[in-house]
Parts: C-alpha cells; sequence; structure tokens
C-alpha cells in the first residue's frame, strides 16, 4: 500500500500533492515515480475476517478499524448453520428413508454409514463450537490443517 503523507491513497483514486493532481491510475507507475510524487510504501495489513468483526473499514492511514462480533453470537448462528449443513447432507440420501418407512425398501449400507457418520459430525461440530471460550478458540475452527478440513466444516464425502 502507498501512502502521502502518512495517508492511505487508494488505488484508483486521484490524489493532491503540493496543488498537483494526480491521476487515479497512479498505481501503474514505477515505484521511483511513486516515491518521486512523495508517496511512502507501507506494509498492507490483511483486512479483517467479515466472519468475526463487523464495520471493517479503512483508515485514514490504511489501518483496518472493525467490532469484534459477540462471541455467544456467532455460536449461536454457527450451531444453527451447522444444522441446515447436515439437513442438507442428509436430504440426499432422504428418499431411501422414505422407501423404507413407506415400502419397507432396505437402506443401502453405504447410505446408512454415510448419513450416521453426517450424524456425528454435526454433533461433533456443534461440540467444537460450544466448546469455544475465546474468539481465538472459535478463529482455530476455521483453520484448515495441512491435507485436512477446516474443523467447522469437516464433513463426510458422499461415496458415488
Amino acid at each position: 500500500m502507498w501512502l502521502y503523507d502518512g495517508i492511505y491513497i487508494a488505488e484508483n483514486k486521484s490524489w493532491v500533492a503540493d496543488g498537483i493532481r494526480h491521476p487515479p491510475n497512479w498505481a501503474i507507475w514505477s515505484d521511483a515515480a511513486k516515491e518521486a510524487a512523495g508517496l511512502t510504501q507501507a506494509a498492507d495489513q490483511e483486512k479483517p475476517s467479515d466472519v468475526f468483526y463487523s464495520g471493517i473499514s479503512r483508515n485514514e492511514d490504511g489501518s483496518w478499524a472493525s467490532t469484534e462480533m459477540d462471541l455467544a453470537g456467532l455460536k449461536t448462528r454457527y450451531v444453527a448453520a451447522t444444522k441446515r449443513s447436515a439437513a442438507d447432507r442428509l436430504s440426499l440420501t432422504d428418499w431411501q428413508i422414505i422407501a423404507k418407512t413407506e415400502r419397507d425398501r432396505e437402506i443401502d449400507e453405504q447410505t446408512a454409514t454415510y448419513r450416521a457418520a453426517v450424524l456425528s459430525a454435526c454433533s461433533t461440530i456443534e461440540g467444537k463450537i460450544g466448546a469455544c471460550n475465546t474468539m481465538d478458540d472459535f478463529k482455530a475452527l476455521f483453520t484448515k490443517p495441512d491435507g485436512g478440513n477446516a474443523p467447522i466444516n469437516d464433513w463426510p464425502e458422499l461415496a458415488e
């Protein structure tokens, strides 16, 4: 990111320095040209995630302002989302349950195993959400380990 006199200069926006209005396409300039115009380069901060923060806006100096969301509210929302996700996943095989109920048709073992795994995963995810005592605990649920799913999204795959 680039600053002029400590103030963030957004790309595609013109800006004024020493009475000179610079064009909105200034970002295509070389670094040397930007520095000659009085710009200084600064490390860009990572924008806060709208999963955990609200009211996200860029400050004049290029940093981010945000308000951390209420942990209890997030937990409630994500437990409900987890239940909806489980229901959506189960709906793919609900027809077999209906056929079993209405016509005493057998449910194939693969479907029964998948449905049990979805219910187990739902319970596990809900338990992990409920166990979060801090926002850092909650954020950790969204961290994807190498080669795996983030704990908040660790669902079984429906075999073809």
